[in-house]
């Protein structure tokens, strides 16, 4: 099974175009950022100068800085992101200053989740996945190539990409149903979300799967093959 195909719902990471000015260790330094520029008494001169800030035919410095102004709840938009392999950090995800947030499908990790990353090609070899439990960099399992990232969340909540909302939400699986049932045919008992999301990871950390497949995984997104033997599925 294609893993685009297993997990329907999936997106890259989080593109941000200017990840050294809302991405930072330390969130006091990255909200002094944010508050210097939605200040609206400072110059956009002063402003772009002092965060080496680029403009390009999508993004303008004063309409940005407008705009974030108008927020009274502004300072609600910080949260954790997952920026490299184990290294965790603050970002400020407003699409005032982030090019592209993909709020669409990363809402659904800012509840309790698990998600896939891999890449679609892998030119030096494949060894680009990982797993997740917060939103996600766009380079983050493949950042000296620059192969895109992509995530697959393991669950779905209810809403259309209110990415910090806080109500209680009944979440569904994130998986083809024709696969979850034909695994429960052949193993007489349907296998948990964790179980399928588990297998497909050690899959696709096996070297022998990663040496038999290897051409293919440089040109397109992983395929799973999956056991019909449900201790070794187990």
């Amino acid at each position: 099974w294609k893993i685009t195909d297993i997990f329907p719902v999936n997106c890259t990471g989080i593109d941000t175009a200017r990840h050294k000015f809302v991405i930072d260790f330390d969130k006091y330094a990255l909200k002094r950022r944010i508050e210097m520029f939605r200040d609206l008494s400072m110059s956009d001169e002063i402003v772009q100068q002092a965060f080496g800030l680029k403009e390009n035919y999508m993004w303008r410095i004063k309409k940005a800085r407008i705009d974030l102004s108008k927020f009274k709840d502004w300072d609600a938009y910080f949260t954790k992101i997952l920026y490299r392999p184990f290294d965790i950090r603050e970002i400020y995800l407003h699409d005032s200053v982030v090019w592209r947030t993909r709020k669409e499908v990363m809402h659904h990790m800012m509840k309790e989740n698990l998600g896939l990353l891999t890449c679609r090609q892998n030119t030096l070899g494949f060894h680009h996945t990982f797993v997740c439990e917060n939103i996600v960099e766009s380079c983050i399992v493949s950042n000296k190539t620059r192969e895109i990232s992509y995530l697959f969340p393991l669950y779905l909540y209810p809403g259309k990409g209110d990415m910090f909302s806080q109500e209680a939400q009944q979440r569904k699986p994130n998986l083809n149903p024709k696969l979850v049932e034909t695994l429960a045919e052949v193993y007489g008992k349907e296998p948990t979300p964790e179980e399928i999301f588990y297998y497909i990871y050690s899959i696709l950390y096996s070297n022998i799967y990663r040496s038999k497949y290897a051409e293919f995984l440089k040109i397109d997104f992983p395929k799973v093959p999956f056991t019909r033997n449900y201790e070794l599925f187990s």
